[in-house]
């Protein structure tokens, strides 16, 4: 696993998000309840998938979308204007990274956000900051975009770690801990 910066960005590239509005802020406050001794140098709140002709992949929910492979424009994420981004790549090939994105659109692409399953990140940061330790997300409903990451990062690469990754645990924060622990 190794950054990329992102004028280098490619297809089967994960980005990491730090949001600013108030949901971006919330899900941050429950991750460092779930992960209280996580570095705090770069605090995401979103995950997403490279994709091709400037799109990223990712799991959305709004008054208009309910996917968990939307297909959206990467200038949302563009690092303009202070926005915080951190891009990370997987050891995979082109053809590699080209069949897990084709597949992830065949396998989710009609799938609606796990709304449930951000619940569950909220109720298990919510029994962390009441001082049980030992708290998990017990919810698992769909998935929200991390989970889809994890979900994304366990297609064939010659990078054994993500077949370790809990999905029903996978939150912005401890991808992040992941990447940074397995980073080349």
């Amino acid at each position: 696993m190794r950054r990329i910066n992102w004028d280098n960005r490619a297809p089967g590239d994960i980005g990491l998000l730090q949001g600013t509005n108030l949901l971006s802020r919330l899900i941050r406050d429950f991750e460092y309840d779930i992960h209280p001794f996580a570095p705090r140098d770069f605090e995401p709140s979103h995950s997403f998938i490279f994709a091709y002709n400037g799109k990223v992949l990712e799991a959305t929910m709004s008054l208009h979308v309910d996917s968990l492979c939307a297909v959206n424009d990467e200038t949302e994420y563009a690092p303009l204007f202070g926005r915080k981004v951190e891009i990370w790549r997987i050891a995979r090939t082109p053809d590699e990274a080209e069949a897990a994105i084709n597949l992830m659109l065949g396998l989710y692409g009609n799938e609606g956000y796990g709304c449930l399953s951000l619940f569950g990140f909220a109720l298990e940061a919510i029994q962390r900051h009441a001082g049980n330790p030992k708290a998990t997300n017990g919810v698992l409903a769909g998935y929200v975009c991390s989970m889809v990451c994890g979900l994304f990062l366990q297609y064939p690469s010659s990078e054994l770690w993500p077949a370790a990754i809990d999905i029903r645990q996978f939150d912005p924060l401890q991808e992040r801990m992941l990447f940074l622990a397995n980073e080349d």
